[in-house]
């Protein structure tokens, strides 16, 4: 070999003189086009993957910004419903659930439309944290007197916990009631 090691006029202590820009040493060197993209490949791997920020599935995002088409979507590729995810940067919220990011959605009817999607997919109301409180509990504190009436008229399930208290470590015993009674909405 005639000036192993040398490369472009430098020689290189690493240079075996092989051309390794091909694995197989064979055809043109690679000139950083990535080539034909499989349109029938999926372009999610996971539908249900959370970000690394706060937790959040592309369903979480869709139901918070009341995008119901992104909603139905989403469902019908596969995402789950009843995902609950723990976030990571939000020390008051123990876990988020769909149904539950229906209470930030804009308007009560659209966010009534999206809880009657997800609860038609498979999610119900009665889904509860370390304290007890449910994801109807949840939505009366939140104030969404829409939203409370779908899960109870929805879900079969949510009547369930209509009497079950919010039992927070350092706090007492609070019922929906009361906290719908706080909050004004009745």
């Amino acid at each position: 070999k005639a000036n192993e090691g040398e490369v472009k006029g430098r020689t290189t202590p690493w240079d075996d003189g092989v051309d390794d820009s091909r694995p197989d040493g064979e055809g043109e060197p690679d000139d950083g086009h990535i080539g034909e993209i499989d349109t029938d490949e999926p372009d999610i791997l996971e539908i249900d993957a959370v970000d690394w920020d706060y937790s959040l599935s592309a369903l979480d995002y869709a139901v918070a910004s009341g995008s119901s088409s992104v909603v139905e979507l989403l469902l019908a590729a596969g995402a789950n419903p009843s995902l609950v995810t723990t976030p990571k940067h939000l020390q008051d919220v123990k876990f988020i659930h769909p149904l539950i990011m229906t209470a930030v959605v804009e308007t009560g009817q659209q966010a009534s439309r999206i809880a009657e999607m997800l609860i038609d997919a498979g999610a119900v109301t009665n889904v509860a944290d370390d304290d007890v409180s449910t994801l109807l509990h949840r939505a009366v504190v939140a104030a969404c007197p829409s939203l409370v009436r779908t899960f109870l008229t929805r879900d079969p399930n949510a009547k369930s916990v209509l009497n079950v208290p919010r039992v927070p470590p350092w706090d007492s015993v609070v019922f929906p009631i009361v906290s719908a009674i706080d909050r004004g909405s009745y």
